[in-house]
């Protein structure tokens, strides 16, 4: 009998072990197809169970990170900030771009690494109000509303519905115009979206203000409206996250 060598044992293992790790990724691809499906369908609990599995068996950095992303949306937060916290070490010039754990940071309340995650973020996205509106609440968080007043970032020229107003609300404390701009576009292809982007940031801006209750319900109605998207998911979430605030 003859017996293998050690070098070709090693090989045999090796091409093995290949075969398995590929058989894994296909899986864990699978599982991030499923996990995503369902969150379209604006299936919170069966999506954040998926990609839960996702985030604690896969050792691909951006399956993590895309876990961490449906964790996010599906309202487990606490769960998604290690998968962002981990890239944003990991990769540092990668690091502006999570716009997403700032968001995550907000609901756990790091809210000092939040406004340093918006405030990079613009580096990379400097016309995006929604941007300046994460900043805004999570300095009020921080600090207070006073000093998010005095340093509201710039974010010029976002040609999204109700945007303008959104960010002159920030520096200015006018409400209605956000509301007026909503009801002027009633009846417009735009109406929707003007629903949608309005009264979030019109709850947000009472959140950052301390005023739970007109929060929830601006909330609510964008909730109402919402895309199935990433903001329309965090939307959602939102919503449940200020309702469990004014219980308690």
């Amino acid at each position: 009998m003859v017996l293998p060598s050690a070098n070709c044992l090693a090989q045999e293992v090796g091409e093995a072990q290949q075969e398995e790790a590929v058989q894994d990724l296909a899986s864990q691809l699978v599982m991030l197809r499923d996990a995503q499906n369902l969150l379209q369908k604006r299936e919170y609990v069966q999506a954040g169970a998926l990609a839960k599995k996702l985030s604690e068996t896969t050792k691909n950095e951006r399956l993590k990170l895309n876990a961490s992303d449906l964790l996010l949306q599906c309202g487990l937060v606490e769960e998604s900030l290690p998968g962002f916290d981990a890239y944003a070490k990991a990769h540092p010039d990668r690091k502006p771009f999570l716009w997403q754990r700032g968001i995550a940071l907000y609901f756990v309340e790091r809210y000092k690494d939040g406004v340093e995650q918006f405030e990079i973020h613009r580096e990379v996205n400097p016309n995006d109000v929604e941007n300046a509106a994460w900043h805004y609440l999570c300095l009020a968080k921080h600090q207070s509303p006073e000093k998010a007043d005095q340093e509201v970032l710039p974010a010029p020229n976002d040609p999204r519905p109700t945007m303008e107003q959104v960010l002159q609300m920030f520096k200015t404390g006018n409400t209605q115009a956000v509301q007026d701009e909503i009801d002027r576009l009633k009846d417009s292809p735009r109406s929707t979206t003007a629903q949608f982007y309005g009264y979030f940031y019109l709850g947000l801006y009472a959140d950052a203000q301390g005023n739970t209750k007109p929060a929830l319900k601006y909330m609510t109605q964008s909730a109402e409206v919402a895309p199935a998207n990433y903001m329309g998911h965090i939307a959602e979430q939102y919503k449940r996250f200020l309702a469990a605030q004014l219980s308690k």
